[in-house]
């Protein structure tokens, strides 16, 4: 099952991409350079020919921060520890409005040795109404108290011994948006993509990949902290192959418990283990719902070409599956393990119907599956064939729907013509 872990030790790089920075009035801009020098006045450091040197510290450029303020950082390697820990971390709010952006300057490539972790200072202070933007950093891990934390346009590629990016229970309205998560490494006690406990968390827009756990893992063992998290427009493929350890029969993406949790719009596949693949459906790789995940919701998903089971569903009552496709797996329907009365599924298109209800096909009509291309052709089965969902109004592109009579099945909706997934900027916070 997951698992907690974290490593301390972190490099960051910047990840290109555009800022996502709120509109305030009489927001300051300042800047940090490993050109710059820490007597520099805040005032002088407004200038970016004049920055400061250091990211934290008494006198770095976390000290000139206030509310709807931006610290630009420019190209360079910085040894800062972006941890209350160490240094003391600004706090924005009281809205996203006010928030302070902590972002890598465009255009330029940045390290931080030391990486970022977010918690409560330790004056008690509770950190919230940040934004860090287009950072690259093999770990990003936010504990304490800590609310209304936004990563954005950022790049995760893994560290040894350590879940890519991991929210404890206590926290609250994180974000993470437009990231590339990979590359959780083979042999780590912990290789999951997203580790995530805590609540009203939105993961929205990322590429999640080539982790050897779960891309995601919504769980916390015997609570029930872990609700009302929103996983959606997410691209997951070949994660759940190996773990290092024991044979892996990791979901790709797994709500393991809490209320109200929800999977839409995600496109998964090539996920699960090949050396591990059995009839009874072991290799992993697909979507489940499992360890009293009740009320939890899973809508629009395309599962594709996963070794294991495409969708199944364990101890959770009152699961709501509608307008998922479930095809070209190592078994091609919706499973009930038991244990999840009022579990519902409509509409959901699958390649065998022998489990929960389900509606058979023989070809999806994708526009190119072997190339992962999942726009649907004129002649799929999927068009006009869903249920109207009210918390999905767009696919995965962005594209409103529904575009024809009903909803399409699946993470796409036919608009006339085939459509190259963006950078999903439909994206709206929470």
């Amino acid at each position: 099952m997951c698992q907690f872990a974290f490593s301390v030790m972190l490099t960051a790089v910047l990840c290109m991409g555009s800022v996502l920075r709120p509109s305030v009035v009489n927001a300051t801009v300042y800047y940090v350079a490993t050109t710059g020098n820490n007597n520099n006045s805040c005032s002088t450091a407004q200038n970016i020919s004049t920055p400061k040197r250091n990211i934290a510290g008494a006198s770095g450029g976390f000290s000139c921060l206030t509310p709807g303020d931006t610290l630009y950082i420019r190209q360079g390697t910085y040894t800062d520890q972006i941890d209350p820990a160490y240094n003391t971390i600004p706090i924005g709010g009281p809205s996203w409005a006010n928030a302070i952006t902590i972002a890598g300057y465009p255009g330029e490539v940045v390290t931080i040795s030391d990486g970022i972790a977010i918690q409560d200072n330790l004056n008690l202070s509770i950190v919230a109404y940040l934004i860090f933007d287009n950072f690259t950093t093999p770990v990003l891990w936010i504990g304490g108290n800590s609310h209304h934390i936004r990563f954005s346009n950022c790049d995760v590629p893994g560290a040894p011994s350590a879940n890519n990016i991991m929210t404890q229970s206590t926290t609250s309205y994180i974000e993470v948006l437009k990231c590339r998560v990979h590359n959780a490494p083979v042999g780590a006690s912990s290789a999951y993509g997203f580790y995530i406990a805590g609540h009203n968390h939105l993961f929205d827009g990322n590429t999640v990949y080539n982790n050897t756990g779960s891309a995601f893992c919504l769980y916390h063992s015997g609570s029930s902290d872990v609700h009302d998290n929103i996983v959606r427009n997410n691209l997951i493929y070949g994660n759940a192959y190996d773990d290092g350890a024991r044979n892996n029969d990791n979901a790709a993406l797994l709500l393991a418990s809490g209320d109200n949790n929800q999977a839409y719009n995600n496109i998964l596949y090539g996920n699960g283990n090949i050396n591990h693949a059995n009839a009874g459906g072991g290799g992993g790789g697909g979507l489940g719902v499992s360890y009293g995940c009740t009320n939890c919701k899973i809508y629009n998903n395309t599962i594709y070409g996963n070794v294991g089971i495409g969708l199944s569903i364990t101890n959770s009552p009152n699961t709501d599956m509608k307008n998922n496709i479930i095809f070209g797996n190592g078994i091609n329907r919706i499973v009930d393990w038991g244990g999840s009365a009022g579990s519902t599924s409509t509409t959901n298109l699958c390649g065998d119907n022998t489990g929960m209800s389900c509606i058979l096909t023989t070809n999806l009509k994708f526009v190119n599956a072997a190339s992962n291309d999942f726009h649907l052709q004129a002649s799929s089965p999927t068009i006009d064939a869903g249920t109207t969902v009210s918390v999905v109004t767009t696919d995965f592109d962005g594209v409103s729907r529904p575009q024809g009579s009903a909803y399409d099945i699946g993470a796409y909706e036919y608009k006339g013509t085939t459509l190259s997934a963006p950078d999903n900027l439909h994206i709206v916070s929470q």
